[in-house]
């Protein structure tokens, strides 16, 4: 075969590439990624190297094996959902609007990572913070902290102080920074999802188990993110003072069976008991399963933790 026609079969084949992956276009850098080789016949053939990242195929949804109906649970909401396809396998009035408390925190987390000014650097803890209401980190006023340490007292702990921290640090108003939370909202097509500040305090947080949904992937698909909040505990050494301080996870599901890549609770009054957790099974794949208005703390965690295996145990995913 000449080597103008190799070539020639060469784009072609490229172009084939680009067509079949419209939903997730191939960046420049994969076409790097792209590993050439003729065989004895001068076949040309293709392989994506598997570092590159690229989904050329859109995501198969898991199928029912059984006649299983789903789990009883005393939420007012609840959703599962497979991660990869969004597949919907299980849900509970997925589009009532409830208010969603600290699971609030995801969202804020989202936005400090595209406006942080570097982990390294120091925030502080005034007395603004420090009056806030629910879980806090117990430091005096204008205590500084590195901005790594609130981030991760902020999803591990919960602790408002530090989230109202992490927002100032951002050189941001409060305005402009719950601004930018409901514009994100918009972008990951939460369209039944309002924020009126960062910490979930007000019940005027509010969103639905199918738009967490969406919220959930995106946050739990960032490692930062996805570390902090499989953390049973983190401690650290405060700039100022000197203090050393370890925050405790109040997730209970930390502990158990599920192998959990992303969880974050929330309660208030208004609220209730609120969960939502992304869970692996030893094939690999992923389910998100939220709950939302809860009526115990227990109730919560084994609602999420039956919702989570029932998924498991009746659905099949392709190859599994």
């Amino acid at each position: 075969m000449s080597l103008k026609l190799n070539r020639m079969l060469y784009y072609f084949l490229i172009g084939l590439v680009f067509l079949a992956g419209l939903s997730a276009p191939l960046a420049a850098k994969d076409l790097a990624n792209i590993e050439t080789s003729f065989d004895q016949k001068e076949v040309l053939s293709l392989r994506l190297n598997q570092n590159s990242g690229c989904s050329c195929q859109k995501a198969i949804a898991p199928q029912k094996k059984s006649d299983g109906l789903g789990v009883h649970t005393t939420a007012k909401a609840a959703i599962v959902a497979d991660q990869q396809s969004g597949a919907v396998l299980f849900q509970k009035e997925p589009e009532q609007q409830l208010p969603i408390a600290s699971i609030t925190k995801l969202m804020t987390a989202l936005v400090f990572l595209e406006n942080n000014p570097g982990f390294d650097q120091i925030g502080q803890i005034g007395s603004g913070e420090n009056d806030l209401e629910g879980a806090r980190l117990f430091v005096k006023d204008n205590e500084r902290i590195k901005l790594k340490d609130l981030f991760y007292v902020s999803l591990v702990g919960s602790a408002n102080n530090a989230t109202q921290a992490l927002v100032h640090s951002t050189g941001l108003t409060g305005e402009e920074f719950v601004i930018k939370m409901n514009q994100k909202a918009q972008k990951l097509g939460m369209s039944h999802t309002f924020f009126a500040e960062p910490t979930g305090l007000t019940e005027q947080n509010v969103s639905t188990a199918s738009d967490l949904v969406k919220l959930a992937k995106a946050a739990f698909n960032n490692s930062e993110i996805k570390e902090a909040t499989t953390l049973e505990e983190y401690s650290f050494i405060t700039e100022g003072n000197k203090e050393f301080h370890k925050v405790v996870s109040q997730d209970e599901l930390l502990k158990s069976y599920l192998d959990l890549t992303g969880t974050k609770t929330g309660f208030t009054y208004e609220a209730g008991y609120c969960l939502i957790v992304q869970s692996k099974n030893e094939s690999g794949h992923e389910v998100i399963a939220a709950v939302l208005g809860s009526e115990s703390s227990d109730a919560r965690f084994q609602e999420v933790k039956s919702l989570v295996s029932w998924a498991f145990e009746n659905y099949q995913w392709e190859l599994e």
